[in-house]
């Protein structure tokens, strides 16, 4: 499927951009990607209209860890393809514009009832949750975010950072959202 190989590229780009803001950053006394953001109390940090965990891109700690830097890697180019358009299991219409695989902007659209986020939920922590998974030596294969969802009339939107989790996360993602019963989904900029 050629969506599979821009898709890669896509992941591929954003991987080579972060492993060079990690060796960027040089010398420092504890640099920890990909990690769990927590409380104080040291439980895991919940936040968004569905109370979501996070993971910072990179963080930063002096010696005495006094203090903490986030630093969230960014491309500044995001790989450039003509709008794609698919049919995901028979049910799901895609349409997908260039995006960034740390912030792909979803809008959802074809089902009436849309608070129904358990399925999301279950997506989220499957690629959140990662105790199994260790890509390589720098990245986990772990989804970072989902910021949002917001309800606006009869469309759903929302962002999702893949992190560094792999294509077969983004393939889960559609299933996830087909089994939500959604019938379409434009993924990256709408205007494209």
């Amino acid at each position: 499927m050629e969506i599979d190989s821009i898709l890669h590229e896509i992941r591929e780009d954003y991987l080579k951009h972060f492993k060079k803001v990690i060796a960027d950053i040089g010398e420092v006394d504890c640099l920890r990607p990909e990690e769990v953001m927590v409380k104080e109390c040291g439980t895991v940090a919940l936040s968004g209209p569905i109370r979501l965990p996070k993971r910072r891109d990179i963080t930063i700690i002096n010696a005495d860890e006094s203090d903490v830097r986030e630093i969230i890697v960014k491309p500044e180019i995001t790989f450039d393809f003509c709008r794609k358009e698919f049919l995901w299991k028979d049910k799901l219409k895609v349409i997908v514009s260039p995006f960034s695989w740390h912030e792909c902007l979803v809008e959802l659209s074809g089902l009436s009832q849309s608070s129904r986020w358990n399925p999301l939920k279950e997506w989220f922590d499957r690629w959140f949750n990662i105790e199994d998974r260790i890509e390589d030596c720098i990245f986990i294969g772990a989804a970072h975010e989902i910021k949002g969802p917001r309800v606006k009339g009869e469309k759903v939107e929302f962002a999702v950072d893949f992190g560094t989790s792999p294509v077969s996360a983004f393939h889960d993602f559609l299933d996830t959202l087909v089994a939500m019963g959604y019938n379409k989904v434009i993924l990256g900029s709408s205007s494209s």
